[in-house]
C-alpha cells in the first residue's frame, strides 16, 4: 500500500511539473528589458531638466546567447540624447540571464522614443 501511495504521489508531482508552462524567451527577458526602459526614462527625465526641448530616439541592439552573455551591443541616438544612451548601455551591461534559460541566442533591437511632455 505504501508503494502504491508513493507511486501515486510521484505521478501527481510529475503531472504538475509537466503542466507548468515552459518560459518563453520573452518571459525570461521581460524583467531585464523593463529595467533598460526604466533607466532610459529616468535619465531622460534628468536631461529634460537642463534641455527641456530634448527629443529623439535611442535604439539598443544586442544579442543574448544561450550562455546568458550579452554580445554585439550597439546603441544609437541623436546627439542630444547621448547621456540617455549611456544609461541604456549601463542598464544592458547589468542584465543577468542564467545560462540555459534560453534555448537559442536572442537578437534584440528596440527603439525608445524620447519625447518631452506636451504642454497643456
Amino acid at each position: 500500500m505504501k508503494n502504491l501511495m508513493a507511486a501515486a504521489m510521484i505521478a501527481v508531482i510529475c503531472a504538475a511539473a509537466s503542466a507548468q508552462q515552459i518560459p518563453t524567451a520573452m518571459d525570461v527577458l521581460q524583467g531585464p528589458l523593463d529595467g533598460v526602459r526604466d533607466a532610459i526614462a529616468a535619465e531622460y527625465e534628468q536631461l529634460l531638466l537642463t534641455e527641456p526641448e530634448a527629443a529623439g530616439r535611442v535604439t539598443v541592439s544586442f544579442t543574448i546567447g544561450t550562455d546568458g552573455r550579452i554580445s554585439g551591443l550597439v546603441v544609437t541616438c541623436d546627439k542630444v540624447l547621448e547621456s540617455v544612451a549611456e544609461a541604456a548601455e549601463s542598464a544592458i551591461a547589468d542584465i543577468s540571464i542564467h545560462p540555459g534559460m534560453l534555448d537559442e541566442p536572442v537578437e534584440i533591437s528596440i527603439p525608445f522614443d524620447c519625447l518631452p511632455p506636451a504642454e497643456g
